[in-house]
């Protein structure tokens, strides 16, 4: 049976982007392609979020099943329909296994939050939240961030298909 490093599953309400409000039940599972999450480390990470990021992705709750992740969704989130998965880097470990339980255990609508750094869309995510963090901004305008974008998701092996349901998040670490 397969498994997945979790570090947390929670309740709480989306503070951000298109359904900021919104309850939802939190799934972050362990593990980051930019970075290990261990504090003394950070001058090592690959991306620049190694030097703001504040998530804890280290496998806190260990290893669990697809049906144990989803029945511990379902305990901090009684009839809540929306979960959001973030991490660390979610894709690493996401599969259709995990979102089908996930979606099997009452969950209509399952959010991402990635970092882009992985090809293709995940399946069974519903909205997809794309921070990326290789983008250099500042060889941009600040009015040709879509050409960013763009050249982003060229890059990555994404396709306009995934961007009709998505979102993107940046953050700005100097004005």
């Amino acid at each position: 049976m397969k498994s997945y490093g979790v570090s947390e599953v929670f309740f709480s309400v989306q503070g951000e982007g298109a359904y900021t409000g919104t309850p939802m039940a939190f799934l972050r599972l362990a593990g980051c392609n930019l970075w290990d999450g261990i504090e003394e480390h950070r001058p090592r990470g690959t991306g620049s979020c190694a030097d703001w990021c504040d998530a804890s992705f280290l496998p806190k709750l260990g290893r669990m099943s697809e049906e144990e992740i989803a029945k511990h969704l379902r305990f901090v989130a009684p009839g809540c329909h929306h979960a959001c998965v973030t991490g660390g880097e979610p894709t690493l470990q996401w599969d259709a296994g995990l979102a089908g339980a996930i979606a099997a255990a009452g969950f209509d609508e399952i959010s991402m939050e990635t970092n882009g750094t992985t090809i293709g869309a995940p399946p069974g995510v519903t909205w997809l939240t794309l921070s990326p963090k290789r983008i250099a901004l500042h060889d941009y305008a600040l009015d040709d961030v879509k050409r960013a974008v763009d050249e982003f998701c060229a890059s990555a092996g994404w396709h306009v298909a995934i961007k009709e349901r998505s979102q993107w998040g940046f953050v700005v670490l100097e004005p």
